[in-house]
């Protein structure tokens, strides 16, 4: 270690470190983080026809230790409860049952602190699937 004048030790790490330090303080903030809140954005998707959609998606949760509660939809007003969701901190996976039937299952990816993007997955009552991207921002 060098000394600046008053004793100061200043510590020299190597380039190659320098290099991975901020990889190493971003993963730990990705495994560190907390998915509590309100989440929107967008979802593109083709039918099951293949027909080419998009819209809203809004998703509120809550995340204390393990358990992940909360609501999801395209709206805020249409979200519905959320289901068998976990999160390894990077990925959340949960489900979702329309009173319709229809089931969405979401994989989502946290790649900043603030935004999870990944697929979507709508399967219908009829047996009709449809897939698709998701990207949401915390509010």
């Amino acid at each position: 270690p060098q000394t600046l004048g008053n004793s100061h030790r200043v510590l020299a790490v190597p380039t190659g470190m320098r290099r991975l330090l901020p990889i190493l303080f971003l993963t730990g903030a990705l495994f560190g983080a907390d998915l509590t809140g309100r989440w929107t954005g967008m979802v593109e998707y083709k039918t099951p026809d293949g027909e080419p959609r998009s819209g809203g998606a809004f998703v509120m949760l809550k995340h204390d230790g393990d358990a992940i509660t909360g609501k999801a939809g395209p709206t805020e007003d249409e979200a519905q409860p959320i289901s068998n969701a976990k999160f390894d901190g990077q990925k959340l996976i949960l489900a979702v049952t329309a009173p319709n039937g229809n089931v969405v299952r979401l994989a989502l990816n946290l790649v900043e602190e603030n935004k999870l993007e990944g697929t979507m997955e709508l399967e219908r009552e009829s047996g009709e699937k449809a897939t698709g991207r998701m990207v949401l921002r915390k509010q």
